[in-house]
C-alpha cells in the first residue's frame, strides 16, 4: 500500500487530520480511514471536499456512546479454525480472533461484524463503541461500489 503523510491538528472539537500523498494524488478513503483509526478515531470521517490540492481532511465521526469494557468467560474453540471469542459483560459486544489450522493471518472481529487490524482490535477490546452503534460506510463494501 502506497504511504500517505498525516499532518495532525487539534480543534474545540477534537483532532483533524489532513491525509496526503507523497505522490500528488488524492489519498483512497482505506487510506484516510487507516490513518484516522491509527490516530485514535473510532469512526474516522473523510469530507468529500479537497482542503489543498491532494489532501483529504478526516475527523471523528463517531458520537454515540462507548464503553470501558469488562470481559467474562473467554471461550476457546475449535480446530480449523482456532482462537478465542469473549463478550463484554457490561455492553454485551462480542469480540473473537481466530487463526486458520494451516494459515499465518489472524482475523480479528469485533460487534460480530468488524474486522479489525491488530492493534486497534487490541484497543477496542479495553475501550470501544457499544453493539450495534458503528454504520458501515461506502468505502467498507468491497468491489465496484469501494473503487474511486
Amino acid at each position: 500500500m502506497i504511504a500517505v503523510e498525516v499532518e495532525v491538528r487539534h480543534s474545540t472539537s477534537g483532532i483533524v487530520l489532513l491525509v496526503t500523498r507523497p505522490d500528488g494524488r488524492l489519498p483512497t478513503f482505506r487510506q484516510c480511514e487507516e490513518a484516522g483509526e491509527d490516530h485514535g478515531l473510532f469512526d474516522p470521517l473523510i469530507t468529500t471536499a479537497v482542503m489543498q490540492a491532494g489532501t483529504r481532511v478526516v475527523r471523528e465521526g463517531y458520537t454515540g456512546e462507548l464503553c470501558s469494557h469488562q470481559w467474562g468467560f473467554s471461550a476457546h474453540f475449535g480446530r480449523n479454525p482456532y482462537g478465542t471469542s469473549s463478550t463484554c459483560v457490561k455492553c454485551g459486544v462480542k469480540v473473537r480472533h481466530e487463526t486458520p489450522q494451516r494459515g499465518t493471518r489472524t482475523t480479528f472481529t469485533y460487534d460480530g461484524v468488524w474486522e479489525l487490524r491488530e492493534h486497534i482490535w487490541q484497543r477496542w477490546v479495553k475501550y470501544g463503541p457499544v453493539p450495534g452503534a458503528l454504520q458501515p460506510q461506502a468505502h467498507h463494501q468491497k468491489g465496484a461500489a469501494a473503487r474511486e
